[in-house]
């Protein structure tokens, strides 16, 4: 079949990200590689396409299991009938839904000099046109292909599902299956692109976008990068937290040395100090007391007792108490000072 227009095709980010993924791989190395003209027809050749009757898939390499292969056709036939919330479109004056097939394949065959996606294309435009899908009357039709090892998937579309399904929303639809083709479910991802393409027909807006710079981490590096991330940053705080916690252990330690140093500085200007050359000025002084009480004989006795009677007075005149005018020998009182020294601190050698 001959389509009016080109065939969109997906960005070129949502290819890279589909060629670097680590996809699960079922078909052996050995797995010979389709060419477009040896890729069986499902209407034609359904056991060779791995069906038991006629449809619109084709797995001729067992990529997918019967189940899936069988919700595809589901959902082929619910987009071509219009069920809600899919909608039929006027092709030729008549109301109709619109037609999709499904080619899949481990390995598709490669011309020298051509890139994978240009083969890709070249493939799905060629199977488009071999298969006969969509109506003649308004080329409505859509082929996706998926060339599992090379990590190659290709959406044809007809004039009609072209105008319907702008370039820039097929590439957002394929894109939102890639994270499924990477955990290696083939099979949902195709399903969840069936009802994406089904959804834009009607009129939907394509899925949301996710090539922001976190989806492409994720879909370069996994989420091993981020777990080396996280494991980096918390090792990070980890050690910056036990810096934290030494230094202010340190500054309290500090803070303590610093105080019983003060303390220590305080008792020492405080504690009291004994001169030993006072102590010996008293013994000098009741020796020279002792020597004049000896030599004055009588007239000592009258100089005392006029010292005692005029002691007994005070300077203006008036008694003094008697236990004032008692007084101590020179000597007793330089005894007694040293013995009231001795009692307090270590003996001392004058």
């Amino acid at each position: 079949m001959r389509r009016a227009e080109a065939p969109a095709r997906v960005g070129p980010v949502a290819v890279l990200a589909f060629l670097y993924a680590s996809l699960a791989v079922r078909a052996s190395p050995s797995t010979p590689a389709w060419s477009s003209d040896t890729f069986p027809n499902p209407k034609l050749s359904p056991e060779r396409c791995g069906r038991s009757v006629a449809g619109n898939v084709c797995d001729p390499d067992s990529v997918l299991d019967r189940a899936s292969q069988d919700r595809l056709e589901g959902l082929i036939k619910d987009i071509a009938a219009g069920v809600d919330p899919y909608a039929l479109h006027d092709c030729a004056g008549k109301q109709q839904g619109y037609t999709i097939g499904v080619a899949v394949a481990a390995r598709m065959s490669t011309s020298s000099g051509e890139s994978l996606p240009e083969s890709a294309r070249a493939f799905a435009q060629a199977v488009h046109d071999a298969w006969g899908v969509g109506d003649r009357a308004c080329n409505d039709g859509l082929l996706v292909f998926l060339a599992l090892e090379q990590r190659q998937v290709y959406v044809s579309t007809g004039a009609a599902a072209a105008k319907a399904l702008p370039d820039s929303a097929v590439t957002a639809t394929v894109a939102a299956s890639l994270p499924l083709l990477r955990a290696g479910d083939t099979g949902g991802a195709l399903s969840q692109l069936l009802v994406d393409l089904g959804l834009g027909l009607a009129g939907a807006p394509p899925p949301e976008p996710r090539d922001s710079w976190l989806g492409r981490i994720l879909d370069f590096s996994g989420l091993g990068f981020l777990a080396v991330v996280a494991g980096a940053l918390f090792r990070n705080a980890f050690k910056a937290h036990r810096r934290t916690r030494d230094l202010a252990a340190c500054r309290a330690q500090l803070d303590a040395i610093r105080q019983e140093q003060a303390a220590l500085r305080t008792r020492e200007w405080s504690m009291p100090k004994t001169c030993p050359i006072c102590l010996e000025g008293l013994r000098e002084e009741g020796k020279r007391d002792d020597e004049e009480g000896d030599g004055e004989g009588g007239d000592g006795e009258r100089g005392s007792g006029s010292r005692r009677e005029s002691s007994s007075r005070g300077e203006d005149g008036g008694e003094r108490n008697p236990r004032d005018q008692r007084r101590s020998p020179p000597g007793e009182d330089a005894q007694a000072l040293l013995s009231s020294s001795s009692d307090k601190r270590k003996p001392m050698t004058l």
